[in-house]
């Protein structure tokens, strides 16, 4: 959550681009931006940490664009958090240029992966 919903604070849509930002981390990364795992904890890591994924610390097949993404997405301070302005400043952050939004919009657009059918059998 952004430190904004955390505090109880007013807050707009920039908490679903926040987080958006702490989503994708963990999608490369495979751990959360903040730390903690009781809940104080973990509010404490949002209200004082400013953590920033670091070039060195891409995996191998990401791009530095997604880094940049992630870092102004998990920005604590709302009005430097990207997406403050709406969506467009997030849809044109160079790591979605190959993103044609309105094939996205009108169903047209075509998955960049499909998973076979696999199905599992829990009972063995």
């Amino acid at each position: 959550m952004a430190p904004e919903v955390i505090g109880g604070q007013q807050h707009g849509f920039t908490v679903d681009y926040f987080a958006l930002g702490v989503i994708i981390h963990e999608l490369m990364l495979g751990k959360r931006p903040f730390p903690g795992i009781v809940r104080k904890e973990y509010k404490e890591n949002v209200f004082h940490m400013n953590p920033q994924v670091k070039p060195k610390n891409i995996p191998t097949g990401w791009s530095e664009d997604v880094a940049d993404l992630i870092n102004g997405l998990i920005s604590r301070k709302e009005e430097s958090r990207i997406g403050r302005n709406g969506a467009k400043s997030v849809k044109s952050h160079p790591w979605f240029k190959d993103i044609v939004w309105d094939d996205i919009i009108n169903k047209k657009a075509k998955a960049p992966f499909i998973p076979q059918n696999v199905c599992f059998n829990y009972n063995n």
